[in-house]
């Protein structure tokens, strides 16, 4: 068996999936809605799963073998954080530990790292959480 590690010096582009150049491939759609059932039916009980099954797919970012890009797509470049990076900003309350995680896992935006830096300073409310979850999937290695 070898053991699988996700180096924090690469970077790895994701897709924002409510971005008009962004078009997902139909099997991540249902690999990501069969998830998103389950992560919203925790401590549910399962009387809720129909309406948990009926709503749409939300938002993420997805990675390139997932999508089909149009020339104008955003790219996202992502860094998987250390595990001292993900351990400190874990004990942080809950705005401050998404913050962390977005300042460390946040490489560039098309390329610029000035583009991040600005986004880290003023980040738009609705890619906060679904970057957020992408970061911790790109350090865990899902």
């Amino acid at each position: 068996m070898a053991i699988v590690t996700t180096s924090t010096a690469k970077t790895v582009a994701v897709y924002y999936t409510a971005d008009p150049a962004v078009k997902l491939k139909p099997k991540a759609a249902e690999a990501r809605k069969m998830s998103q059932v389950e992560r919203n039916m925790r401590g549910r009980d399962e009387a809720a799963r129909p309406v948990v099954e009926a709503a749409a797919l939300e938002p993420f970012f997805a990675s390139a073998d997932e999508v089909t890009l149009a020339p104008n797509a955003t790219a996202f470049e992502l860094r998987a954080l250390s595990w001292l990076e993900y351990q400190a900003a874990e004990a942080m309350a809950p705005e401050a530990q998404i913050m962390a995680h977005i300042e460390h896992g946040l490489a560039s935006i098309d390329g610029s790292a000035e583009r991040a830096a600005e986004f880290r300073k003023a980040p738009v409310a609705q890619l906060v959480i679904p970057l957020y979850r992408a970061i911790v999937e790109t350090t865990w290695g899902n």
